[in-house]
């Protein structure tokens, strides 16, 4: 076999190697995971889910077609989990504009959609084993299959929207499943004689919310219900059209119990009278906020949660720009200014810390270069971060919040371009990953990739960001990418709280509860609680599958506590006397690790 000369991969590898062997700071670099399928073609691999631990993504290896594969980040856990179309016909299928999510997990299994090339596309389930991987039931037989998407765990449950009828007399409704195939049943049929067609599904506290058509509606063409999962249970939870079209059923988002939505009281959901609405889901009452556009159409999009309330997109007339709103119509303002270099057109609105990030055009007219934009809420706060490509368009995309930074995709140079953003000094088309902190000199390209990484399909898993890059050696696979350094902030906890001893015994007989103490540096509600471990330990779920965390006054001080009981699984401990540690992260990705003295009752 004719030897290969090291790629830049390897090289860089090596190099970094040799810096952790001789003490030296963690470089950051991209690292791939496996190399699925060597070669150009690549693997087009597509991260899809994780149950915390295990990273499910859908790749092809060039013999099996795009399946479904596992990772647990290293080359010999990365695995094929079941050809489930033989042969090289791909099996998983896609969302290809990815705004729904592709898979859901419940516990130790994953949720997904595939089509063995006889039933079509259904719904199918994992335990990241082959013999623990089938159809869970063929709701529509033939190879048009069920078309279902909007996989939402709930209560215990998987929820989905799934058709039983073929063609023009598709009823889309919604579907549950414990994960079996008698247990795979439709939860309740709303329009019988037609389609439910239910979006969004989302679900707040106890109850599960949806955009969808009942067959004795009211005044509104696809309302806005509530469900326990039952047919007794499911309501109309405001009389608010959210839009007939599919899409209407993601423009609605909730912060703190209050849920904003666009949406009408006119049988077309979409006239000149669409506006911002809340609804309160503890007391039931809804109000129209604000009307953007009086006098023309207006839709309401990217709807946000910040600082307390949403930002959105809109139309006022003078073209499509940020607002901002706290629920009120007095507190509903545009934030940006169609005359100047904040940004007209936004897209991709995404929240990091105390501000958000965006890709717009610059220029008062509005046609100017599509860059990367940041603002604090306020039009004096908002502003172009970097032009990336003086020349043309950076076309930021795939923007990511990770460890109080955005992450994203952008192009600086074109192949021979005069005076362009040169990185690598191959002068060629530069799209890879940048970094910013909000700031120009902050701005920059992540150290140790290639010169065309080409990232797609940014994923936090974890305390990792994992991106799709290519080298020019090889296509489409997964990597990992190293930040510098790697630090992570030091948390205060205390396990069992309230007591005057820690010790716990692991026996699979019970729950080890831990809190996560509050400071002036820690607001605990920034902390995400699925990623929370306590010496390998998850947080345990109760009967309605809900996570069992609490925030509340443990320490006696005025900062609030996350208090949560982690599953007593002997199969997942690795704690040891005499301490214990607990690791996660924060909303922003920022890993955080504590420890507490720890005894162990043999």
């Amino acid at each position: 076999m004719k030897s290969k000369s090291p790629t830049l991969r390897q090289i860089v590898l090596f190099s970094a190697l040799l810096l952790v062997a001789a003490g030296a700071q963690a470089q950051e670099r991209l690292e791939i995971i496996k190399d699925v399928n060597p070669g150009p073609e690549g693997s087009r691999a597509r991260p899809m889910a994780s149950d915390g631990d295990i990273l499910y993504f859908a790749a092809d290896d060039g013999v099996h077609g795009l399946e479904l594969w596992k990772t647990d980040l290293s080359d010999e856990g990365t695995v094929l989990v079941r050809d489930i179309h033989p042969g090289t016909g791909d099996s998983v299928v896609l969302n290809p504009f990815r705004v729904e999510p592709d898979a859901a997990t419940l516990g130790n299994l994953v949720f997904f959609i595939a089509d063995d090339g006889v039933h079509g596309p259904e719904v199918w389930r994992s335990d990241g084993t082959a013999e623990g991987t089938w159809m869970l039931r063929d709701i529509l037989d033939g190879e048009d299959g069920a078309d279902p998407d909007y996989l939402t765990a709930f209560r215990g449950r998987m929820y989905f929207v799934a058709s039983d009828r073929p063609g023009g007399t598709r009823n889309r409704e919604i579907w549950s499943s414990d994960g079996t195939p008698e247990g795979t049943t439709k939860a309740f049929e709303l329009n019988p004689s037609g389609s439910a067609d239910p979006t969004g599904l989302t679900v707040i506290g106890d109850m599960m919310y949806f955009a969808g058509k009942g067959e004795r509606r009211p005044t509104c063409a696809t309302c806005l219900w509530r469900t326990d999962g039952t047919l007794e249970g499911t309501e109309i939870a405001a009389a608010i059209s959210t839009g007939a079209s599919n899409n209407a059923g993601r423009r609605f988002t909730h912060v703190d119990g209050t849920i904003y939505l666009s949406g009408a009281t006119s049988g077309s959901g979409e006239a000149p009278n669409h506006a911002l609405w809340t609804h309160n889901t503890q007391t039931g009452e809804s109000a129209r906020v604000a009307q953007i556009n009086p006098d023309g159409f207006a839709v309401y999009s990217e709807i946000t949660p910040f600082d307390g309330g949403v930002i959105f997109r809109s139309n006022d007339g003078s073209g499509v720009q940020s607002f901002r709103s706290d629920g009120t119509p007095e507190g509903t303002v545009r934030i940006g200014d169609p005359f100047s270099e904040s940004g007209r057109f936004p897209v991709g609105l995404t929240v990091v810390g105390d501000r958000f990030f965006y890709r717009a055009n610059t220029g008062s007219s509005g046609t100017g270069e599509i860059e990367l934009h940041v603002s604090d809420g306020t039009t004096e706060g908002s502003m172009l971060v970097r032009d990336l490509r003086v020349l043309g368009d950076s076309f930021p995309s795939e923007l990511t919040a990770f460890r109080g930074l955005v992450y994203f995709r952008a192009l600086a140079c074109r192949i021979r371009e005069p005076n362009c953003l040169n990185i690598l000094g191959d002068n060629l088309s530069q799209a890879g990953l940048w970094i910013s902190d909000g700031t120009s000199e902050g701005t920059r390209f992540a150290e140790g990739q290639f010169g065309q990484s080409l990232p797609y399909f940014l994923t936090r898993f974890g305390n990792e960001l994992i991106v799709q890059a290519q080298e020019p050696e090889f296509g489409p696979e997964l990597y990992r990418y190293f930040p510098p350094g790697g630090s992570t902030t030091e948390v205060d906890i205390d396990v069992k709280p309230a007591t005057t001893g820690n010790c716990v015994a692991i026996d699979d007989k019970g729950t080890v509860p831990v809190a996560v103490l509050g400071s002036a540096e820690l607001d605990v509600s920034t902390i995400e609680i699925d990623s929370l471990r306590f010496e390998g330990l998850i947080v345990a779920t109760n009967k309605k599958g809900q996570r069992q965390c609490r925030k509340k006054y443990v320490d006696g001080d005025d900062w609030l506590d996350l208090a949560c009981f982690y599953e007593d699984d002997l199969s997942r401990w690795s704690g040891a006397e005499p301490e214990g540690t607990l690791s996660g992260q924060l909303e922003d990705g920022t890993p955080i690790e504590g420890t507490d003295a720890l005894c162990l009752d043999h």
